[in-house]
């Protein structure tokens, strides 16, 4: 008695769509990038426990790609890392992210694009791994806690629990958040939130670097003196970072089934951003400045702002929304 065979149809045309489709994105296979792999197109790494993702990506109706992190589980996508923000991509089609001959990261469209431009190492002898934490980690290939470059130490507008704005007293570079331009160009914007390069251990609020429109207010040990109420949440702890090394602000984020990042905004506000499993949503638990008229001259005379400044922040009663730190209730 023969066997019976059954076929299954599936057609052309939904093939095509899988293949092809702009907006389905197809994972390498794995949260590492090694020596003669590449990524290219839509393929994407993902971290072990699934929580964010690297690959290229277009902001809102723009035309143009870049390689960013953004999380896995969450909708709309939401990115928090950005390489090549400055320098962006055509196309997919001719672009790739790969391991060169020297060990280092790289991103290349007929010519190179971006790279971590770290000290050179042997081929074959580093890799690049996404982390669930969302932090990019260039590290020795046998030796995975001999870190040599990571996306932590190279934020764009958003910092997550695990990475630190401040600065690296070693090689005086600062971890500072530079705002976007608009939600469609990830370029560098006007704003920037910075450790107070005075040696105060405050951060500020700055317009184009120059012009400081806020303040934290000093650290006290267990809070900023200008943002009450920051200590009083069980779920955000703050913690300052003061030695040989380094000089940082990092948080703990005590929440299960859920995900906390801190962003600064195109419109020069820094606000803290909470999404639950639950809500399925992101709503602000803390925005600073929290009142227009904690933004110097806005309500007072503490200094004149220049005429050009004067055109972002005429619309700060309109654009800035008063969140009490870390209120818990969504929007």
């Amino acid at each position: 008695m023969s066997a019976e065979k059954t076929s299954f149809y599936i057609p052309l045309s939904i093939i095509f769509v899988l293949l092809v489709s702009p907006n389905i994105q197809h994972s390498l296979g794995g949260d590492t990038l090694s020596w003669c792999q590449s990524l290219t197109g839509d393929q994407t790494l993902v971290s072990k426990e699934g929580h964010f993702e690297l690959g290229f990506f277009s902001p809102g109706n723009s035309k143009k790609y870049y390689i960013g992190i953004w999380y896995k589980k969450v909708s709309p996508q939401t990115v928090i890392w950005v390489a090549n923000r400055e320098v962006p991509i055509s196309n997919t089609s001719s672009a790739e992210l790969k391991m060169t001959e020297n060990g280092n990261l790289a991103l290349s469209s007929s010519r190179l694009v971006w790279s971590t431009k770290s000290t050179s190492y042997p081929a074959n002898s580093t890799v690049a791994v996404i982390l669930d934490t969302g932090n990019l980690v260039l590290r020795n290939k046998s030796n995975s806690s001999a870190i040599i470059w990571q996306s932590f130490d190279h934020p764009t507008d958003t910092w997550v629990p695990g990475g630190g704005v401040g600065m690296n007293k070693i090689t005086g570079e600062y971890q500072s958040l530079i705002s976007w331009k608009n939600f469609e160009d990830p370029s560098p914007g006007p704003f920037i939130y910075t450790i107070d390069p005075s040696g105060l251990n405050q951060f500020l609020l700055q317009w184009n670097g120059i012009e400081t429109y806020w303040s934290s207010g000093v650290w006290n040990g267990h809070a900023y003196s200008g943002i009450p109420g920051m200590d009083q949440s069980p779920y955000f702890v703050s913690n300052f970072t003061d030695n040989n090394e380094r000089k940082q602000c990092t948080l703990t984020f005590n929440m299960k089934d859920a995900y906390t990042r801190g962003m600064l905004d195109s419109s020069g506000q820094a606000k803290q951003w909470l999404w639950t499993n639950d809500s399925q949503k992101w709503a602000v638990v803390g925005s600073q400045p929290a009142d227009p008229c904690d933004i110097y001259s806005v309500c007072g005379t503490f200094w004149p702002l220049r005429q050009q400044q004067q055109k972002h922040f005429a619309l700060a009663p309109k654009v800035f929304e008063p969140v009490s730190f870390y209120r818990m209730e969504p929007e």
